[in-house]
């Protein structure tokens, strides 16, 4: 008798990864093949392409090193500990936000989306702007932005930049760093924005992350 025998798998890699924008834990699985054949599981919110981690490791964003501080500074008025600050963001209305989640933003190891920092802020009573402007002052009127009002924004300023520097599109999706695509998106305030895309078109712009998307801003010429 001839006894069945079935092909080894082909390896895998398996690592656990944490989807802020969906405040859940999902497994990415590579598989050693071609490229065009490589299958991956789940969404990762990438950094921006002009985003570096400094000698340390850490990504060099003002605006994850000053969400880090306000959530620290929130757990030394609220005298908890990290746990207990977790389990506040956990018991929000809504899914919750994991204790690794939390975590990593406190370590900076986080590209935080503006839905998530919408949830911290609600679960907190604090305001986006506070957790992203750091010490720097800003209007009262910022104080009230939600996500949806900081992409809007962050729309408004990208399209008056391309209408003063008379880009096409794609000229100024390469000037901003981003695809095409991810371009088409923000510039009409659409999508999840992360920090670091936030910071990388800061940068480009020659503007402050922290505070330019709370400085009043011209009205948006019309797009062609």
């Amino acid at each position: 008798m001839v006894l069945a025998t079935t092909a080894a798998p082909k390896k895998r890699n398996f690592s656990t990864v944490t989807f802020p924008c969906e405040r859940r834990i999902s497994t990415v699985y590579y598989v050693f093949s071609s490229r065009k054949r490589a299958g991956r599981i789940g969404k990762v919110v990438r950094a921006h392409r002009f985003i570096k981690k400094n000698d340390e490791g850490i990504v060099n964003n003002p605006l994850r090193a000053n969400i880090a501080a306000f959530l620290e500074r929130e757990r030394g008025r609220r005298k908890l500990f990290h746990q207990d600050m977790a389990t506040l963001l956990r018991s929000s209305p809504g899914q919750g936000l994991s204790y690794r989640t939390y975590i990593e933003t406190t370590r900076q190891n986080n590209n935080v989306t503006l839905r998530t920092l919408e949830f911290m802020a609600c679960a907190l009573d604090v305001s986006i702007a506070a957790m992203l402007a750091g010490d720097a002052k800003i209007d009262t009127w910022a104080r009230s932005l939600g996500a949806d009002d900081i992409c809007q924004r962050l729309a408004n300023v990208i399209n008056i930049e391309r209408s003063d520097r008379g880009l096409l599109r794609k000229e100024m999706a390469a000037l901003l760093g981003v695809s095409q695509m991810t371009y088409m998106k923000l510039e009409r305030g659409n999508g999840n924005i992360s920090v670091d895309t936030i910071a990388g078109i800061a940068g480009a712009l020659g503007r402050e992350p922290a505070t330019f998307l709370f400085r009043s801003v011209r009205k948006q010429p019309a797009t062609t």
